[in-house]
């Protein structure tokens, strides 16, 4: 082989196929001795009531500085999620809609961050109640009574239009 395709560096003969096993992705610890340690979700916790009462503050100010002369048939807002990986629209998008009330407009960072719509507000009623769950909840590993979807948000972000119209956590 090595004479008919002289400049050829890998000439060699295939030998056979050889499988791909993936590591687990943080070290070498496997799925059971994940399990096993005990996480703590005390800064997220201490996230989600810091965005939660910021949110509610500002959604409020919002409100009280609407100007009633201008007869607005509909109000729209954002929220925009941040999350610790990769949002899978294919798998979420529905999800997210029926039921937090939340539809995607926008994917940005390589679908890390999302900004949303909120179309149901009774819908994003229950997502806040689910983030009110989860401050609530003491053991976030045995006694989940939230949804679990929320634990994937880094950070959570209102879209609030103030004279500078930038960006305020919630």
């Amino acid at each position: 082989m090595a004479t008919r395709n002289p400049h050829l560096i890998f000439n060699n003969p295939a030998e056979g196929t050889v499988t791909f096993k993936q590591r687990p992705r943080y070290g070498g610890e496997t799925e059971q001795e994940e399990e096993s340690e005990r996480k703590d979700y005390s800064p997220k916790r201490a996230d989600f009531i810091q965005s939660r009462d910021r949110f509610l503050l500002q959604r409020e100010e919002r409100i009280n500085n609407r100007n009633e002369m201008l007869t607005i048939p509909a109000h729209i807002e954002y929220v925009q999620i941040t999350f610790h990986d990769v949002f899978d629209s294919s798998s979420f998008e529905n999800s997210y809609r029926l039921n937090f009330g939340l539809s995607p407009v926008n994917y940005t960072s390589f679908n890390a961050v999302a900004l949303f719509a909120i179309v149901n507000t009774e819908l994003f009623s229950a997502f806040l109640q689910e983030i009110e769950s989860f401050i609530n909840t003491s053991d976030h590993i045995n006694d989940a009574t939230y949804n679990t979807d929320i634990k994937i948000y880094k950070g959570i972000f209102f879209l609030f239009n103030r004279e500078n119209h930038s960006l305020s956590s919630i």
